[in-house]
C-alpha cells in the first residue's frame, strides 16, 4: 500500500510538471500574458520575416518556422513565490521524459535554459525558460518537427558546438 501511494504521488507530481500545465499555472498570474500560436500562424510569420533575409537565410527561416506545429508561451512581470520550486519540478519531469538540457546560460540577472526532446533525427519539442531580474520571466513550449541534420549544417550550429 505504501509503495502504491508513493508511486501515485510521483505520478501526480509529474502530471503537475508538464510544460503545458506549467504555462497554465503561470498564466493565472494577473501580470501574465499567455499566447498559443498554431503552426500555420508561425509559418506565415516565417514567410513574412524571410522577405527581408538573404536567400539562404530566407529558405532556412521558412523551413524552420514551417517545422513548428504549435508555440505556447507566457510572459510575466512578477515572479510567483512558487516559481523556482515549480521550475525545479519541471526540470526533473523533463529529464525523466528524455529531454536534453542543451543550453544553460547565466549572465548578471538573466538566466536562460533550453531543453529539447528528440525522436530519432527530429527535434519534437523545445522548452525555453528565461528568468530576468528575478521578477520577470518568459516560458516557451514549442511542439515541432525540426530536422537535426539540417540544423547541424548551419553556421550558427557549428559555432554553438565549438563553444
Amino acid at each position: 500500500m505504501t509503495i502504491a501511494l508513493i508511486g501515485l504521488s510521483q505520478t501526480i507530481n509529474a502530471q503537475k510538471s508538464h510544460p503545458d500545465k506549467f504555462i497554465n499555472r503561470l498564466k493565472k498570474d494577473p501580470s501574465a500574458v499567455a499566447i498559443t500560436l498554431p503552426g500555420w500562424f508561425v509559418k506565415a510569420g516565417g514567410r513574412i520575416a524571410a522577405r527581408s533575409a538573404d536567400t539562404e537565410d530566407a529558405y532556412f527561416l521558412k523551413e524552420l518556422t514551417g517545422s513548428i506545429k504549435k508555440l505556447r508561451f507566457v510572459v510575466t512581470q512578477e515572479e510567483s513565490s512558487s516559481y523556482a520550486k515549480e521550475l525545479s519540478l519541471l526540470k526533473v519531469h523533463m529529464e525523466e521524459r528524455g529531454y536534453e538540457n542543451l543550453l544553460n546560460v547565466s549572465e548578471e540577472d538573466t538566466h536562460i535554459d533550453l531543453w529539447a526532446i528528440y525522436d530519432q533525427d527530429k527535434v519534437k519539442r523545445m522548452v525555453v525558460s528565461i528568468l530576468e531580474d528575478e521578477d520577470s520571466h518568459a516560458f516557451f513550449n514549442i511542439k515541432c518537427d525540426i530536422d537535426v541534420d539540417k540544423l547541424k549544417s548551419k553556421d550558427f550550429y557549428k559555432e554553438w558546438e565549438s563553444m
